[in-house]
């Protein structure tokens, strides 16, 4: 009997242990900074990340090199077509996080993936499922809006 509550109190700390930080970002508005858990989960922190320099309006190319999608930031009008062109001699993905409105499957080596970009308005974050470090941003605007 002992044990049972041995187990159930390290059942509850572990709990708290990876709840706290999240709840407690959340709960204090640290949704961006350099603080531990100030972002929410699998949503990347905008704290280095590149201005959005490229809009694309008709055709546009994502190099995936050295481990990092580049232009890791881009806006893009719907109807456009994207293509994330594999440079590294390792496999990647392009993977909608959160919305599920794509996923590239393995890219292999010298591979590349075409998206035309049919979504509603509005941010898309993405990331590589063999690399989760990499991720990347898709901020849809509306068709005929540049």
């Amino acid at each position: 009997m002992k044990r049972k509550y041995v187990y159930l109190s390290l059942e509850i700390i572990a709990i708290l242990a990876v709840t706290y930080p999240v709840i407690w970002s959340v709960y204090a508005g640290t949704t961006s900074g350099n603080a531990p858990f100030s972002c929410p989960p699998l949503i990347p922190c905008d704290n280095n990340a590149q201005p959005v320099s490229t809009t694309c309006t008709t055709f546009c190319i994502i190099n995936i090199q050295n481990a990092a999608f580049s232009p890791a930031n881009i806006n893009v009008t719907q109807g456009a077509t994207l293509e994330w062109v594999n440079l590294d001699s390792i496999a990647h993905t392009s993977t909608a996080v959160y919305s599920g409105a794509w996923n590239s499957g393995v890219i292999p080596p010298g591979g590349h993936f075409l998206l035309t970009v049919n979504l509603a308005p509005g941010t898309y974050y993405y990331q590589c499922n063999v690399h989760p470090f990499m991720t990347g941003q898709i901020n849809v605007l509306p068709a005929g809006s540049t």
